[in-house]
């Protein structure tokens, strides 16, 4: 899964917990309906963090649903620089700028869930990109408004 993907899916789990319909989000991210559909039953049975993940509990599912919404696909080796530097780029700048370096036991999940998804409002909406002329997408919005400062 490469980052625009990522990215859709979390925007797509986002409009769906503000209560937009799945057809109005396949509309509004460009994508067939049927892949919104699969993407938030995903999401609903095992939560954001682990859909994105794309373990093993996904494998027959793509195998079986994919070809409707590709022609090919192709297995990157996991936690290689050289063939997913948007994700292992990703997932250092979680770690950095959100988690830490630190191990997290079982009980904390709640906690480090809390977290994770106040990290994904700031990085998609308030964080500078390079793209953007290190702009945040959204002018005139502070971090207060998520952190509470």
């Amino acid at each position: 899964m490469d980052t625009t993907d990522a990215t859709l899916i979390t925007l797509c789990w986002e409009l769906h917990k503000e209560g937009v319909s799945k057809s109005r989000i396949a509309q509004r991210l460009g994508k067939h309906r049927g892949a919104i559909h699969l993407w938030m039953k995903g999401m609903q049975e095992s939560g954001l963090l682990t859909f994105l993940d794309g373990g093993p509990e996904f494998k027959a599912e793509l195998s079986d649903n994919g070809v409707l919404f590709y022609q090919r696909h192709r297995v990157a080796r996991p936690y290689r620089k050289d063939e997913q530097s948007f994700i292992e780029s990703f997932n250092r700048t979680v770690r950095k700028e959100c988690l830490g370096w630190e191990k997290y036991r079982v009980t904390e999940l709640q906690v480090c869930q809390g977290m994770a998804e106040a990290f994904l409002q700031r990085y998609h909406y308030y964080r500078p990109h390079m793209g953007l002329g290190m702009a945040p997408p959204q002018e005139g919005n502070c971090l207060s408004d998520i952190y509470g400062e």
